[in-house]
């Protein structure tokens, strides 16, 4: 999320502010100013009560734009379009600081004013940016939740269509083997209800029995008339 993305920003950095502060020509700076932890500057720098010298305004002015080195490369302090609220949340801060660190170099502010008007923005900053990493988080657990509630979702409609797949398949089969049933006994009924056919009786062979012809004949002129009895 763009939040966590600025939050890793910030630590990125702080690395290169503390790189800054560490160059050895900032030594004299570094009792004085609180150059990295602003929100929580040591008392010696609070109740500094002298204001910074030519050499220190020298000093300062290069610290200011090595700082400004470090801003323009850290991708927090550009999420205008990425994310409004926390682009302004920084820039804002950014602002706060080179205008307090301006005012220290002009002569305005003692050592001491610099670090607490420092501390007192710089904590205004973190714990806005605080609050914007719990909401964020909040939504992230909403948005899980309702990633996970989907699933869930998706995982009981899963198991419902398999389930009315299944009872749908079982509907169907039972239809079938009752229409198949339903033609059995169709044709067994009708089969029933068709004549029955007559046994076939067999008739008794009766064998062929000799008998006695008697023939006569009468002659009729040219012609025999025979008669057989």
């Amino acid at each position: 999320m763009a939040l966590t993305a600025s939050l890793g920003a910030i630590a990125s950095d702080e690395d290169c502010f503390s790189k800054v502060a560490s160059v050895s020509k900032y030594a004299p700076l570094q009792t004085k100013i609180e150059m990295v932890n602003a929100a929580s500057p040591p008392v010696k720098v609070l109740t500094n009560q002298s204001k910074p010298n030519k050499a220190e305004k020298k000093l300062i002015a290069e610290w200011m734009a090595e700082l400004e080195q470090c801003i323009s490369i850290t991708p927090a302090y550009n999420m205008d379009k990425e994310a409004p609220v926390l682009g302004n949340l920084f820039k804002s801060q950014i602002l706060s600081f080179f205008t307090q660190t301006a005012n220290l170099q002009a002569g305005k502010f003692t050592f001491g004013e610099y670090a607490n008007v420092r501390a007192t923005t710089t904590t205004a900053f973190l714990t806005q940016l605080a609050k914007l990493s719990a909401e964020e988080e909040e939504r992230n657990r909403a948005i899980e939740k309702a990633r996970d509630e989907r699933a869930a979702q998706a995982e009981r409609d899963g198991q419902q269509a398999k389930r009315l797949a299944y009872e749908r398949r079982m509907a169907e089969q039972q239809m079938a083997e009752q229409a198949a049933e339903s033609r059995r006994q169709a044709a067994l009924q009708y089969l029933a209800n068709q004549p029955r056919p007559q046994p076939y009786q067999v008739q008794p062979y009766v064998m062929p029995t000799n008998r006695t012809t008697t023939t006569q004949c009468q002659q009729l002129g040219q012609f025999t008339n025979c008669t057989s009895r």
